[in-house]
């Protein structure tokens, strides 16, 4: 998941549409000016990072839910190639959409 896909919702959030959810903990904010890094770890202890615009009223020790749609997720074999993405009903598949 690349951290500009990722979304974040208040911890408990139940109204988020299909995708990948994580329940995480703020470990720290970058704010960068026009936009702003925040670094979690997710209750597995894998760690991630969302990008945001503008500025952010998280701290570090806030509970919160990443989120990211099935179109932006990345998966890939354990040797490092890419697996065939997964489209929704009638799209193309051809070469060039794989990731």
């Amino acid at each position: 998941m690349r951290p500009e896909h990722l979304r974040l919702a208040e911890a408990g959030a139940t109204s988020l549409a299909d995708g990948i959810r994580l329940d995480a903990e703020v470990v720290l904010v970058e704010q960068l000016g026009e936009s702003h890094l925040v670094h979690l770890r997710a209750y597995d202890h894998h760690e991630l990072v969302v990008r945001g615009n503008a500025h952010t009223r998280l701290r570090a020790g806030d509970r919160v839910v990443a989120w990211a749609p099935p179109e932006a997720l990345h998966v890939f074999i354990t040797d490092g190639r890419a697996c065939r993405r997964l489209f929704p009903e009638g799209a193309a598949d051809t070469p060039d959409t794989l990731q």
